[in-house]
């Protein structure tokens, strides 16, 4: 049930996804992470297949709940201050130690460079941006951006530079990520934590020296 390699792209692969979101969604870099706003928020994709998760930020930390039908299937926790992560399998009550792929996803994000909160590409070189407009996306008042790769692909962020936060994202294959119900304040620090009931087990030595199969 739990073989290294599966296991391993798997979570690798949902790690990748929040890294870039994160990136994006907050407009500072995964080393920046301990001065994102404490905030909770539903999150969801329309995309295929069509996901609905809980995400919270806590003091430099993460916690992404991912949801199937109502019913919780598994929570990525990521703790950037510590460079640790555990990915909890729900149904199992198994907590696996992931804390190497926080660390090489640190490098990797790093090596991107500071970002100017006014310029939401400023961390990706090989994308322009402009401002094309102002909306208003669930009560927020936000600046829409455009991004435009080397290749011409377009991607669009909705920023309410309030927060600073992008509360938004469109893909360019049309697929929109968005924050919703989003509420800033405290987080309990539980939620950041292995539960007590919870058997943790570790990688398997070496099986992350490279990016996940297809």
């Amino acid at each position: 049930m739990f073989g290294g390699k599966l296991v391993t792209r798997q979570v690798l692969t949902t790690i990748v996804s929040l890294l870039t979101f994160i990136v994006i969604s907050t407009v500072i870099t995964v080393a920046q992470a301990p001065t994102m706003p404490d905030f909770s928020a539903d999150l969801t994709t329309t995309g295929e297949p069509q996901t609905s998760a809980r995400y919270y930020v806590s003091k430099g930390r993460t916690r992404l709940e991912n949801y199937e039908n109502g019913v919780l299937k598994g929570v990525l926790i990521i703790d950037y201050p510590r460079d640790m992560a555990w990915n909890l399998m729900t149904e199992e009550k198994v907590a696996m130690e992931m804390s190497h792929l926080v660390k090489s996803a640190r490098q990797e994000a790093n090596k991107m460079g500071s970002v100017d909160p006014m310029n939401p590409c400023s961390a990706f070189k090989a994308t322009t941006c402009q401002k094309v407009g102002s909306e208003t996306i669930d009560g927020h008042n936000t600046e829409k951006w455009e991004m435009k790769s080397q290749d011409g692909k377009l991607a669009y962020v909705w920023v309410d530079p309030k927060l600073p936060l992008g509360v938004k994202y469109q893909s360019p294959d049309g697929s929109v990520d968005q924050f919703r119900n989003i509420r800033v304040g405290p987080q309990p620090d539980s939620l950041f934590t292995v539960p007590p009931d919870y058997h943790k087990l570790q990688s398997p030595a070496g099986a992350m020296t490279g990016p996940p199969q297809q």
